[in-house]
């Protein structure tokens, strides 16, 4: 129904838009399917190196910051986990695509991995807006979304930290987010 090229290639770009956010979203809700019984006993787990696990996927966040012109660093320090590797790497994209999300241009986002004798410390540090302390335990819930995360990205579902937090439990691990920076421990 467009009456020029012009009108056509924002609808095709406006298309485009919403096909990509509903294929995330069906990504999304299959993830947190596949994490909840009788599907989560399917999940083998393995003594991994964290930071060799990581080490991969700096060039793609170093390339989202950059586009949102955001400081990206990373502290990777060996750190053996007994883990499902593809389901850390899900806990890992959401927490960084959340970090860079929402820190604003200009700000800065930390990655650290390290570990002591008895635990692996996973921490993705960002100087962004943060989330009220009101609402810290309920964006772990499905579809729950902070208010302020609302003005700054309407088009999310709610799903990240929920998928985040079914991942931390599935691995006998605790998330907790505070003023300085969101964690989790494994």
């Amino acid at each position: 129904r467009a009456r020029n090229d012009d009108e056509r290639a924002e609808a095709a770009a406006g298309l485009g838009t919403s096909v990509d956010r509903a294929t995330r979203l069906v990504g999304q809700l299959m993830t947190l399917a596949k994490l909840e019984p009788p599907y989560d006993k399917n999940l083998v787990l393995q003594e991994t190196d964290l930071a060799n696990l990581l080490q991969p996927q700096m060039a793609g966040w170093q390339t989202q910051a950059e586009k949102a012109q955001i400081s990206f660093s990373a502290e990777l320090h060996s750190g053996i986990a007994l883990i499902h590797a593809e389901s850390i790497l899900i806990l890992f994209r959401n927490l960084m695509d959340n970090a860079l999300r929402y820190t604003p241009a200009g700000g800065s986002v930390t990655l650290r991995v390290r570990s002591s004798a008895q635990q692996v410390l996973l921490e993705v540090e960002d100087n962004g807006q943060g989330i009220p302390a009101s609402e810290r335990e309920r964006v772990f819930a499905p579809f729950y979304r902070a208010s302020a995360t609302l003005e700054r990205n309407p088009g999310g579902a709610g799903l990240g930290l929920a998928i985040v937090r079914d991942i931390a439990t599935l691995h006998g691990a605790s998330i907790s987010l505070s003023d300085a920076c969101p964690a989790t421990r494994s």
